[in-house]
């Protein structure tokens, strides 16, 4: 009996599989468990579904059947997968044993909530899935005042997108600055100074420490003795890998699901892939490597030896009003910049000790630069 590949996990990276196995030739079964609804949605929308006047429903480009339709697979939507027995190649969900040629984990990773002495839970909210901004989305829509809990990549698209719709939005970040590991402090300088065109309050070197609320409201108090009124606290201070399940099952964990070039767990035709996967020591909760990642497993459950290289990624800022593109490092490890700052943008590039290329970023009206550096970056760094 030949028994299906089965993939633990519904977001990007889980589709991303499915097709190019889909796309590889592969026709064995596909068996696609998910604890949500199955749907297919893009995360990096959820940036801006306030100012864009958005529902959740609006998000979801394909249903559950759909995608069984379009792909041939099957999907036990609203599954909870409760352990995995890689020796005898099973998982058990909602009480009832599978059984599994190769096994695929994508369950992605949570929202890191810091814990704050005296909140009202209720007040908290997260935005890291569809199913998180149909629950929240509500009482985020009543707030006025809003406390975004962290300054990075995700905190400050929030912000913006919150500033859009006349929230009056507070950014509280532990760091000295905001992107804090991805921009040096100059660079972050002239983004506060865009944000505060949008009246965003942003608190650097600030942790919650305590809450107190009352009928009107909560109030927030941080390290620096500085109190910010919050009708909503909105986390947004980094994902955690969803490891337990690989962990509990005696597949080797650290901050992910450790995986070597060929996407392969300790354990054998086990595979790991996405936001909950740890490449080369590193968690890398970005799109590009999903895809590439997604190829390396479709060819290696193919026969193939494909292995995973990663080029520099672009990433992109979303902050329409400040343009932010950048690539390869820039903070850590950087020995000097150099930097053409213009009225309208700036192009930075960071160099090691030996003065090699190792990273850039481009600001405003210089994001155009962000190509042609991206080459000039791969042939510094290949």
């Amino acid at each position: 009996m030949a028994y299906p590949i089965i993939i633990i996990g519904s977001g990007f990276a889980a589709l991303q599989t499915v097709k190019m196995l889909r796309r590889t030739g592969c026709t064995e079964s596909i068996e696609l468990f998910t604890a949500g609804n199955g749907c297919e949605y893009s995360k990096p929308d959820l940036s801006h579904v306030f100012s864009k006047d958005q529902w959740p429903e609006e998000l979801a480009s394909s249903t559950a059947r759909e995608l069984e339709e379009e792909h041939g697979i099957k999907v036990h939507s609203n599954t909870y997968v409760q352990n995995i027995n890689h020796e005898a190649h099973t998982i058990k969900a909602n009480d009832q044993f599978y059984t599994y040629s190769k096994l695929v984990i994508a369950t992605g990773a949570s929202t890191f909530v810091p814990p704050i002495k005296g909140i009202d839970e209720s007040i908290v909210a997260t935005l890291n899935s569809l199913e998180e901004f149909k629950a929240n989305k509500p009482k985020i829509d009543e707030a006025d005042h809003v406390s975004v809990i962290g300054g990075g990549l995700i905190g400050v698209e929030l912000a913006l997108d919150l500033a859009k719709v006349g929230k009056k939005v507070t950014i509280i970040e532990p760091s000295s600055h905001l992107l804090s590991s991805l921009i040096p402090d100059f660079v972050a300088a002239e983004l506060q100074k865009s944000l505060s065109e949008f009246d965003i309050k942003v608190l650097t070197n600030s942790l919650v420490e305590k809450a107190l609320s009352n009928g009107n409201g909560t109030m927030l108090f941080t390290n620096q003795d500085v109190g910010v009124y919050s009708d909503i606290v909105l986390s947004a201070a980094g994902v955690r890998p969803n490891i337990s399940l690989a962990t509990e099952s005696g597949i080797a964990t650290n901050q992910g699901i450790i995986v070597n070039e060929e996407m392969k767990t300790s354990a054998p035709d086990v595979f790991a892939i996405g936001d909950c996967a740890e490449i080369s020591g590193r968690v890398l909760a970005f799109l590009q490597p999903a895809v590439m990642s997604a190829s390396v497993i479709a060819n290696q459950i193919g026969g193939g030896s494909s292995t995973l290289r990663l080029p520099n990624m672009l990433v992109k800022v979303k902050t329409p009003e400040y343009p932010i593109q950048l690539a390869g490092n820039s903070v850590q490890g950087a020995a000097k910049w150099t930097a053409d700052i213009q009225v309208g943008g700036m192009l930075v590039k960071s160099y090691d000790k030996e003065d090699k290329l190792t990273g850039f970023i481009c600001t405003g009206e210089q994001a155009s630069q962000a190509f042609p550096m991206l080459r000039e970056l791969n042939t510094a760094t290949n």
